[in-house]
């Protein structure tokens, strides 16, 4: 009976630390209540040779990821412990023992998780993220989370531009009482007839697909402007919210204000369906496009310094609004099919529909944590700690690895307390040439999207079909370059940068051509589809490449500050385009793509003197630190690698060397030694001065010697001896290899050199 209770409480036990949640504090209070003393289990010492066994079984253990593998291995363990008991008393006490052992391994926290070296200190934050899995199942639930976010964002912020100012036809009630005319929405005199004819007029529900705002608040004629002052009303609050939040991420933290904005921007998307006229609608908007523009930078910011400089491309290709865009339509679509009753429009229930489908993904942002990289580069690095650990646990990235403050304190960290700013990001040179490239990439950015969202409203056909076609386009091209990214090396930032740029001018070069030269108009087909493809090309891969090379380039505590510069100056753009391109589009269409295309030209034309190659380098964290990877750091590094490499070889070969001529050399040394005794012979001169007293016997002081008369000297030169043994054999007197010999350890020095290189 005894027994059964022991093994079905050791099973019990194990099962339910391998499939257990719980929290770090009930493992302690556990811990601390279960094994005051951890050598001595009821009445006696815990048998050393068991421990030992079952010790090995737990590394074992926890060498695997299979929670079924600790299971059947614990019950072996068990079942071992069984059969070597000789009585039930013996037995009771070898299961607690083993029962010992593994709940002081298993059910402390320090114990659960892998150690670093005692002592080690990390160097840079690089080094840690590889102990924490750069792209990890965290990783990979932040990347999801953004996918869902995206479509709350792109539904508010691209509403008026997609379906939002959708026009209908008007049903006008002519003031002579003589009954009701329709007035097409593409009449262009349908302002002078509902002026003047019209006492009153009224959308007709049924002539567009959607119900936008521009039918609720008869948005035309006089009041036309207003979709535009909407937008621009959005664009300046975008503006607005990334400086604000630019400034107060980078000084107090990203997670938090992140996080309250995101419950803001739902509260004001729901209260946007109340809006009764376009102002209430622009206020509320207003308001979520403030909240908008903060999540944008603290959420970039915070997502790209999750992960390192191979993995960077995904998430940063998880904010583009493809997938979002596609949903949009589809929402769209679906308010098609409820009825709203008499007076109800289609975009009311759009937004109710939006924040119903996105609402979810709050309560999994809870769970998003503090960037660990601004706690380190702050200084607060017992906040840090607490960070890290967690990532690494089972429960997410599972490497379990334990950090302390001190395995941390090596990494260059801000010990100031100055409050940065925008004056921060042209501090210096560097950041100056680097600060005005990518305001310029961004500018360009903003007229090409521009330029994009003009041709898109005048397409003919269903406006739900066009943006999912739009959507489903643009998922292709973020995939194609991460794959480019991650598996071929010679795809860098500058070459992506410089192939977007030039493949969108020469989109852009062939539209004005069509246009200036064939007389196309800018609605006609193939001048819409070069255009959607040069807007698709810009908003994939020269907006994925701006965000890579700002993430660099800039330091983690002026990193936010960057983003929200950045963000301030698209927003300004976009203004501006707003103002000049929908004029231009009527009077002057070939203008709306002669601005653009001369941006492009322009930007082109500064990157390549002022853009970087920022692929493989490490991010930095302080304003004054040096990118420790790149050619000046780098290169002596490399050259010492180099050096050492090169001197262990020598001293390999030289042992290879020896052992391969032992023998030969012992016949040398035995041949010195020999001429040693016989002075006579040892020595060999052979280009000697002859006085002229040995002129006349030259021969009489050594044998087998001829001479050789050359002008005025008279050479000596030993005849060539056919005993091998001879000390006058020249063959017998070659003390190190033959050229040939050193040729050939020369060659295989080298080979062998460059693949340890490699």
């Amino acid at each position: 009976m005894i027994r059964t209770v022991l093994f079905s409480l050791i099973v019990l036990n194990f099962i339910f630390v391998s499939f257990g949640q719980e929290s770090d504090a009930e493992y302690e209070a556990e811990y601390e209540a279960n094994t005051k003393d951890n050598d001595t289990i009821a009445d006696g010492p815990v048998d050393p040779e068991t421990k030992d066994i079952v010790q090995d079984e737990i590394n074992a253990i926890w060498e695997t990821k299979s929670s079924d593998s600790k299971v059947q291995s614990a019950l072996n363990t068990i079942g071992q412990m069984m059969q070597k008991g000789n009585n039930g008393e013996g037995l009771q006490q070898q299961m607690w023992d083993v029962y010992n052992v593994i709940y002081n391994h298993l059910f402390s926290p320090a114990k659960r998780k892998k150690r670093v070296e005692a002592g080690y200190q990390y160097k840079h934050f690089e080094d840690v993220l590889e102990q924490v899995n750069p792209f990890g199942p965290y990783q990979i639930f932040v990347c999801i989370c953004i996918v869902l976010a995206n479509i709350e964002w792109s539904g508010n912020f691209n509403f008026i531009t997609i379906v939002g100012s959708v026009e209908p036809d008007w049903n006008c009630v002519l003031k002579d009482g003589t009954g009701e005319k329709v007035v097409k929405h593409t009449d262009p005199n349908k302002c002078d007839i509902i002026k003047n004819d019209c006492e009153n007029f009224t959308a007709i529900r049924n002539s567009t697909d959607f119900i936008s705002i521009v039918s609720s608040f008869k948005l035309i004629c006089g009041d036309g402007d207003k979709p535009e002052i909407i937008q621009m009303a959005q664009a300046l609050a975008l503006m607005i919210g990334s400086i604000v939040g630019g400034h107060l991420g980078d000084n107090f933290g990203r997670q938090f204000l992140f996080y309250m904005s995101q419950l803001g921007i739902v509260i004001t998307s729901c209260m946007t369906t109340a809006s009764t006229s376009w102002a209430g609608y622009c206020f509320t908007q207003c308001l979520n496009g403030f909240l908008y523009g903060v999540i944008e930078v603290e959420m970039l910011t915070l997502v790209l310094e999750y992960t390192n400089n191979q993995y960077r491309m995904i998430p940063i290709a998880c904010f583009q609004w493809n997938i979002a865009n596609m949903s949009i339509a589809f929402l769209a679509y679906l308010t098609t099919f409820v009825y709203q009753g008499p007076n109800g429009t289609n975009w009311q229930m759009f937004f109710v529909f939006l924040n119903t489908v996105t609402s979810p993904v709050i309560m999994a942002f809870m769970l998003l944590h503090e960037s660990p990289r601004w706690l380190i580069a702050k200084g607060k690095m017992s906040k840090a700690c607490d960070v890290l650990n967690d990532l690494a646990d089972k429960r997410w990235n599972g490497t379990e690895v334990v950090f302390n403050a001190h395995s941390l304190k090596g990494i260059r960290h801000d010990t100031s307390s100055t409050f940065y700013n925008f004056y921060h990001l042209f501090k210096n040179e560097r950041f100056a040439k680097q600060s005005f490239m990518q305001m310029l990439s961004v500018f360009t950015y903003s007229s090409i999207a521009m330029a994009y969202f003009c041709i898109l409203r005048e397409y003919p056909g269903n406006s739900f079909t066009i943006v999912f076609l739009d959507g489903l386009f643009r998922l292709v091209i973020p995939i194609a370059i991460i794959l480019l990214d991650l598996y071929i090396k010679d795809f860098t930032r500058r070459l992506q940068f410089l192939m977007a740029l030039s493949t969108m001018g020469l989109i852009f070069a062939a539209v004005l051509i069509l246009m200036g030269v064939f007389g196309f108009s800018h609605s006609a087909g193939p001048v819409m589809v070069l255009v959607i493809v040069g807007g698709m090309i810009n908003d994939s891969v020269f907006w994925m490449n701006i965000v890579q090379v700002t993430t660099q380039r800039y330091p983690t505590v002026i990193r936010c500050i960057a983003f929200g510069c950045l963000h301030s100056v698209k927003h300004v753009g976009t203004i501006i385009f707003v103002l000049v391109m929908p004029p231009l589009l009527i009077s002057f269409p070939l203008a709306v793509f002669i601005i653009p295309t001369a941006l492009i030209g322009l930007t082109l034309l500064v990157g390549i003197f002022l853009q970087p190659d920022t692929k493989g380098k490490a991010l930095l964290d302080t304003i004054d630190e040096f990118d420790y990877t790149r050619i000046e750091t780098a290169l002596p590094k490399a050259l010492y690698k180099m050096m050492a490499m090169h001197r262990v070889m020598q001293n390999e070969l030289a042992g290879k060397v020896a052992e391969e001529n032992r023998e030969r050399w012992k016949e040398w040394t035995k041949e010195l030694e020999k001429r040693e005794s016989n002075p006579c012979k040892g020595h060999v001169n052979h280009a000697v001065q002859v006085s002229s007293d040995e002129d006349e016997n030259p021969t009489s002081q050594r044998p087998n010697v001829s001479t050789r008369n050359t002008t005025d000297h008279v050479i000596q030169v030993p005849e060539p001896q056919e005993d091998p043994d001879s000390p006058w054999n020249y063959k017998s007197i070659a003390f190190m290899p033959h050229q040939e010999e050193q040729k050939r350890q020369r060659e295989q020095l080298n080979s062998e050199l460059k693949q340890r290189l490699k």
